[in-house]
């Protein structure tokens, strides 16, 4: 683990030893917190990095996904930036909805930029996404939905649990107070001589 930390950290200072010109790193992540599920919506995040020494112009970033996706109303595949300055980052959300299940492959995103005003757009696209998984309706609702009915029946077995112990007691309880209740009763009848 500690190696690739390394081999990480040395790239990435070589890359900003040696760049004279802008560069950008993208990256394109499923939001973590939740597992993607079939037809139930999704978030996918997509980061810009300039690690370059000087700003980048011109952004423009596109995402492709195909027809077993429905995109969200309020999102686009597609975003721009007049500029992003250097050692900045810049995202982009994308909220679908995927109608498949399965492993699931994707198209790399493709981003155009100019390292200078008067250049020409340079085009860039990511790395493959690794693949992902999509869990089907009936898995996503058993592992990611809250399971209130569950939860219901759990505290109802608890409750009882603990209160048929309880009832147990105060009966025993009631019983042999009103036996001793009943023995000084009785002693107080007969000690009248």
């Amino acid at each position: 683990m500690w190696a690739r930390f390394l081999v990480v950290v040395l790239s990435v200072f070589c890359i900003f030893a040696s760049a004279s010109s802008p560069s950008l790193l993208i990256r394109k992540t499923f939001d973590e917190e939740n597992h993607p599920g079939q037809n139930f919506p999704m978030k996918v995040k997509i980061d810009l990095y300039n690690i370059g020494p000087s700003e980048v112009y011109d952004v423009h970033l596109r995402d492709w996904w195909n027809d077993k996706f429905t995109l969200s109303p309020d999102s686009s595949f597609e975003a721009s930036w007049e500029s992003i300055p250097p050692t900045t980052n810049v995202s982009h959300t994308i909220e679908l909805t995927p109608h498949i299940n399965g492993v699931m492959r994707l198209a790399p995103v493709t981003v155009s930029y100019r390292a200078s005003q008067e250049e020409e757009p340079k085009i860039l696209r990511s790395q493959p996404f690794r693949p992902a998984y999509i869990l089907s309706e009936v898995e996503y609702r058993r592992f990611v939905l809250p399971h209130t009915m569950h939860i219901g029946i759990f505290a109802g077995l608890i409750a009882a649990a603990a209160l048929l112990p309880f009832m147990a007691w105060k009966a025993l309880h009631n019983s042999v107070a009103r036996a001793q209740a009943e023995k000084k009763l009785k002693k107080g009848k007969k000690s009248p001589k």
